[in-house]
């Protein structure tokens, strides 16, 4: 049986800026946190350095803001506008459809693929959450910002399956059927 693809359209929503309301998000509560954070990374197109500085500094980042006792950084992605920039630099382009990067399979399996068997097993025994960080890396934002909707106004459904194909391996992501109830949110 073959799977019919989603049939894509645009809806127009209000999309509230969120940096008045900023220190009201909560990583629990909405599934996001908007906070300040300092880097000492020169070039995030340097994996050496990334690898070297930012990995570190993200774990302190989200040892903090989630209360996390072991963090596992992983999968750093740049994503790039302007197609020449990309091409410059091997990034992505702005993801332009509503979508979760894990589904409730994918997520464990991620893990696993990661850290290993053994280790994912250990880890399966407590709360754990993949936890996504995005920064600005070239100055401020001016086109195709983050949109992010509170998580509390996601209903149990409308979550559409779509696979990944990577080399290596298959992912499963959601994307998010349109639904009136979303709240939105940019940072501008």
């Amino acid at each position: 049986h073959l799977a019919v693809p989603p049939q894509y359209r645009e809806y127009e929503m209000t999309v509230r800026n969120g940096r008045p309301l900023r220190a009201s998000f909560d990583l629990d509560t909405h599934g996001f946190a908007f906070v300040d954070h300092a880097t000492q990374v020169q070039d995030f197109t340097d994996e050496a350095e990334r690898a070297r500085v930012y990995d570190a500094e993200i774990r302190t980042l989200v040892r903090k803001h989630s209360g996390a006792s072991e963090v596992l950084v992983f999968d750093h992605t740049i994503r790039i506008g302007d197609e020449q920039a990309q091409k410059a630099v091997n990034a992505r382009p702005p993801v332009k459809g509503v979508h979760n990067d894990y589904t409730e399979e994918s997520a464990p399996r991620r893990l696993r693929e990661i850290a290993g068997d053994a280790e994912a097993e250990r880890r399966f025994r407590k709360r754990w959450a993949i936890i996504q960080v995005w920064r600005p890396i070239r100055g401020t934002v001016m086109r195709d910002p983050l949109g992010i909707c509170d998580g509390r106004s996601i209903p149990q459904q409308g979550f559409i399956l779509v696979q990944r194909r990577y080399k290596d391996r298959t992912g499963e992501v959601y994307h998010i059927a349109h639904n009136p109830a979303h709240q939105w949110f940019y940072f501008p």
